[in-house]
């Protein structure tokens, strides 16, 4: 039953994955479903609960209404983590009005009182009442009592009459960002009314307000491809910023078509606001990008720059896969840096407690989002020498702060939504498919180190060892043990993990090892390397399970699962990341970052701040 379970589960990610690249509805066929979508509903119906959860997760993402009643009806079913799973995604969805009623049994009432007050909450939440409260706070301009952010998405779950029409009235009431965004995220999801577009949307794109232009742009644009040459139209709008980000999604859309608007752009605008549409341009082209002008941003270099492109796109154009850009879409040229500062006092008295070597350098850390030219465009700030992320859907990070000994997960705003405090220091931090997060630990002089899984609750749910240490070695045996630098874990449950002995260890889902084979990592022992923990983290693994790391050389190289290199060039760093255009971006505590092609050649760099240095960096 375990077996077909899972088989069923997979097929349900599958279903979904498939289809997620495309835009939705798919182009041509307003109003329908994408393929698949359907045998992924007939999952909410399963007998086997499991099946039903992991359904009702996938197509809560697309906003469908039925799945939230299925897992609201699951909580009275599902024990543990699988009852947890349903649970926190309620919570997520429901935000500032969730009930979270705080039971802790898994006993049959305890799970009967779950699910009455979620029902409880979802009548509430019906599309009549939310249309209500939108237009009240609409009309009560002066009311504090703002709406919450998950407001908007709700209503584009319910989807009644007139969703879109109060969302768009709405909008140009709030300057709350994050408010803004949710509301654009559901007007994606309101394009049809009725087997069509929804005529408040389409009345919208001649709105006098600029805002309400490009928001009816953007939702329509993602809408189909029957909605493109009425979207069209705003790419000769008179505002600037319109007529790029109408472009932006048309393109993001895989309208092939707008390509050359987005292009004739870059002739006048500054690099500050081009930055995108040149990195969207660099997806489509790969190799075949032309190179940047140098120099200074003035009229002749933007013209320079939208030539080039032009003669690219004439040249290469109709062979252009417009697919490639389903890999980025949303965060498309946007650099996530993890950075420590000079000063912090807090960081360097957090590692000395936890007995671990002071790093110099930390202090005033953040993580920031850069667009191409290096300037920011978000940050978290106030972190704890954060030496590891990742992004996650929702606009949410997850990272693994070294100084303080904690993996948080927050918005975009530094909002902590979730935390677990750990006994030592983390080096490697990742969530899983199934919700739980992998955290590789750093040392203490009694510890060789550890990887730990923990699951939404902060609960560990499963522990392994150092391949080094059987468990049972003593302390003394322990501070000449080879140290986890790095860990990573793939989908089938195995482990990859990097030892201080310049050696990479695979291991079972159960911790016991597959297989080994050296690389040079480090270059001394574990007695040396310990006092150096700059190397800490040093792991990325493509989706072919290949290792990309740095050597001690100053060499970046990819391993396949034998130990054979497949790819190196030179670089200095400490980390390296795999790019979603095949790309690999360096971090250096000394260079800032660095982005190589497959030839090696060095395409982008970016130079933090005085007295800030770059530790990891990633690019969704």
């Amino acid at each position: 039953m375990r077996l077909f379970v899972g088989f069923c589960v997979m097929a349900a990610a599958t279903v979904l994955l498939c289809t997620a690249g495309q835009p939705e509805p798919a182009p041509g066929n307003p109003g329908g479903d994408q393929p698949g979508l359907p045998e992924l509903r007939k999952l909410l119906a399963h007998p086997e609960p499991l099946i039903r959860l992991k359904a009702s997760l996938l197509l809560l993402q697309r906003d469908e209404e039925k799945a939230v009643e299925v897992l609201i009806d699951l909580l009275a079913e599902l024990r543990g983590d699988e009852r947890r799973q349903a649970e926190h995604a309620l919570q997520q969805l429901a935000g500032e009005w969730s009930p979270s009623p705080s039971l802790l049994g898994d006993d049959e009432v305890s799970r009967q009182i779950r699910r009455e007050c979620w029902a409880g909450w979802w009548r509430t939440m019906d599309g009549p009442a939310l249309l209500t409260a939108i237009r009240q706070q609409t009309l009560n301009k002066d009311d504090k009592d703002k709406l919450p952010v998950v407001a908007p998405r709700l209503l584009a779950i319910r989807k009644p009459g007139g969703a879109a029409a109060a969302l768009l009235a709405y909008l140009p009431l709030t300057n709350d960002r994050t408010m803004q965004e949710a509301i654009g995220k559901a007007l994606k999801s309101l394009v049809v009314l009725e087997g069509k577009a929804d005529p408040a949307l389409v009345k919208a794109l001649s709105d006098p307000l600029p805002g309400q232009r490009l928001a009816a742009a953007e939702a329509l644009a993602g809408g189909g491809a029957d909605h493109w040459p009425a979207v069209r139209k705003l790419l000769t709008d008179p505002q600037t910023e319109v007529r790029l980000r109408v472009a932006l999604a048309l393109v993001y859309a895989q309208d092939k078509a707008t390509v050359p608007a987005l292009i004739d752009l870059l002739g006048e605008l500054p690099r500050t606001q081009a930055w995108e549409a040149v990195q969207v341009l660099q997806v489509l082209a790969g190799a075949k990008a032309p190179a940047l002008p140098a120099g200074k941003d003035d009229v002749a270099a933007r013209k320079k720059l939208r030539d080039s492109w032009q003669a690219w796109w004439k040249q290469h154009g109709a062979a252009v896969d417009m697919a490639q850009l389903a890999k980025i879409k949303g965060v498309t040229g946007l650099t996530l840096v993890a950075e420590i500062g000079p000063n912090n006092k807090a960081a360097k008295k957090a590692a000395k407690k936890a007995a671990v070597p002071a790093n110099p350098i930390t202090g005033g850390d953040r993580l920031v989002a850069i667009d191409s030219n290096g300037q920011p465009r978000w940050q978290i700030e106030n972190l704890n020498h954060p030496i590891d992320f990742q992004m996650l859907p929702g606009d949410h990070v997850l990272i693994a702060e070294y100084g303080g000994n904690r993996v948080t997960e927050r918005d975009l705003k530094g909002k902590i939504v979730w935390e677990v405090s750990l006994p030592r220091p983390p080096i490697s931090v990742q969530r899983l498919a199934n919700g739980n997060t992998f955290i590789a630990l750093y040392y203490t002089p009694t510890n060789g180190g550890t990887m730990v899984e923990v699951d939404q609750a902060g609960k560990t749910v499963a522990t392994y060892h150092n391949p080094a240490d059987p468990g049972n070695a003593g302390a003394a045996v322990l501070v000449s043990l080879p140290l986890i630098r790095a860990a990573y874990k793939l989908a089938n449950g195995e482990m990859l993990c990097l030892l201080s002995n310049d050696t990479c260890v695979r291991l079972d889902a159960t911790g016991k090892e597959i297989k080994r084979f050296s690389l040079p990592l480090f270059g001394g022992t574990s007695a040396v390397v310990a006092q150096v923990p700059n190397f800490a983290g040093n792991i990325d693994v493509t989706p072919k399970g290949h290792v990309v790391v740095v050597l001690n050389d100053n060499t970046v190289a990819e391993y396949d699962p034998n130990g054979k290199i497949v790819w190196q060039a030179k670089a200095s760093g400490n980390r390296a990341t795999r790019l979603p255009n095949g790309n690999t971006l360096v971090a250096s505590q000394a260079g800032g970052l660095v982005e190589l092609d497959h030839a090696g050649q060095t395409v982008w760099q970016y130079q933090p701040p005085a007295g800030y240095q770059a530790v990891r960096a990633r690019r969704p």
